[in-house]
């Protein structure tokens, strides 16, 4: 149950925004978009900032995604890290969220931490290699 797009549904665990069945007295929304690599308060940050917009500037999520949130994916998410710096890097909601500093230096720290792992051989790619030569 990976979320693919910017969708949301209620009691659907297809989708990236769940809001789970059950009394209105303890309902909630689970977002179900960030990895266990997340830096939890940068994404809480992200989240209540995205919040704080879509409330202020009324902006209407669409109807709720029924059935498999998969198939009817539409914006899709980016799957890879340096997609999602590009990504990051366009988005003029971020500047504006977290300040044109922040994201700049940022955005350096994640493309030199990505460059440093790509330039790395893992113990696993050398008994692989090493096993096919």
């Amino acid at each position: 149950y990976a979320p693919l797009a910017q969708t949301w549904g209620v009691d659907n665990r297809t989708v990236s925004l769940r809001v789970p069945g059950g009394p209105a007295s303890s309902r909630h929304i689970e977002h179900r978009i960030c990895g266990a690599d997340a830096n939890p308060y940068l994404a809480a940050a992200a989240l209540l900032a995205g919040v704080h917009r879509g409330i202020r500037e009324g902006i209407d999520p669409g109807a709720p995604v029924e059935g498999n949130g998969y198939a009817q994916a539409g914006k899709r998410l980016p799957t890879d890290w340096l997609t999602a710096l590009d990504t990051l890097q366009g988005s003029e909601w971020a500047r504006e969220a977290f300040g044109e500093p922040f994201l700049g230096v940022y955005l350096a720290v994640k493309r030199a931490e990505y460059r440093q792992f790509m330039g790395e051989v893992g113990e696993q790619d050398w008994r692989w290699y090493l096993t096919q030569a």
